[in-house]
This record gives structure tokens, C-alpha cells and sequence, in this order.
């Protein structure tokens, strides 16, 4: 930013007599770091759905979100601003069921978001992964997936023979 200044300008809104920074948080901190006095905005008018939706186009399309973060804003989004998944979805052009999808990590183990997070699992292995009800089967397949790479289909495979193994009656 030093030598070559921000390229794409952030963008603000006002408020309370100062501006509120809706897009380009890391870029606006960047040039703090860089002792920049001025740098480029677009200053819009919006009410708090246009700022959130303004915020969740400019994060959701980052290299370097991590599911976990965006299924967080998104609860945020139902809490703090009581929208709904089926509006959320509306929001960002995607389906309900990727929202929904996102949103069901919030409640996966620690460990099945962990390996998501490192992306040692991907998404789809963990959404199947999410589908044993053991955990130290889950926590066993994880491990397996973390070591030798793993895809859906094979995820998938997996739960569905574990679950017919427990449903399976022992003689």
C-alpha cells in the first residue's frame, strides 16, 4: 500500500457526524498501518440491511473465509437483524439449503470444524462427516480423512456403512 497506494477504494456510510466503514475493513486497517492519512472511498447511503448486504458481498467472496466465519455472520444476520435463512440466501444469490448447510456448522464437534477450518477436511466430507451420531466414530473418521485425503463419495460410503453396521441386529 506504501509504494503503490489502494487500489480498489473502500466503502463508507455515514454516521453519527463520521464515516462507518462497510467494505474494506482490511484495507482501511492496511492503511492505518501504513500511516496513510487519506486514502480512496465511495461513500453510500444505506439502511442496515444494505450495509449487511454490502458487507456479505464484500467477505463472501474472499479466497480466505473460512466456513465457520460465514455460517457466524449468518447467525448474526438472524439474530441481530432477524432475517431469516430464505431471505440471507435471497441476500447473496445462493440457495437455502447453502445457507442452511453453512449455518449447520455452528453446531458440529470442535474437532469436525477445526479440520474444516485447517481444511484438512473439505467442506462436503465434513457436512457427511456431520451425519454420525458417535462421535468417536466420527472423530475416528476424521482422523483417517485428515491422514490419507478423502472425497465426498467416499465420506458418504463411509457413514452409510457404519450406519448399517449399527442398525444391522447382532446375532
Amino acid at each position: 500500500i506504501k509504494q503503490v497506494g489502494i487500489i480498489e477504494p473502500i466503502v463508507v456510510k455515514p454516521a453519527n457526524g463520521r464515516y462507518e466503514v462497510i467494505a474494506g475493513h482490511r484495507r482501511a486497517f492496511a492503511a492505518r498501518l501504513a500511516r496513510m492519512v487519506e486514502i480512496p472511498c465511495y461513500v453510500r447511503v444505506a439502511n442496515k440491511e444494505q450495509t449487511e448486504m454490502l458487507k456479505i458481498h464484500e467477505n463472501l467472496y474472499r479466497e480466505d473465509i473460512l466456513p465457520q466465519d460465514e455460517a457466524a455472520h449468518y447467525a448474526y444476520l438472524m439474530e441481530r437483524q432477524k432475517m431469516n435463512p430464505s431471505k440471507i440466501a435471497q441476500l447473496i444469490s445462493k440457495s437455502l439449503s447453502y445457507v442452511t448447510d453453512r449455518l449447520e456448522i455452528l453446531g458440529y464437534p470442535d474437532f469436525l470444524r477445526q479440520a474444516l477450518d485447517n481444511k484438512e477436511v473439505s467442506f462436503s466430507v465434513a457436512r457427511e462427516f456431520a451425519r454420525f451420531t458417535d462421535l468417536k466414530q466420527m472423530r475416528s473418521a476424521v482422523y483417517y480423512a485428515k491422514r490419507g485425503g478423502m472425497t465426498q463419495e467416499m465420506a458418504r460410503k463411509w457413514v452409510q456403512d457404519w450406519k448399517r453396521s449399527v442398525e444391522e441386529p447382532r446375532i
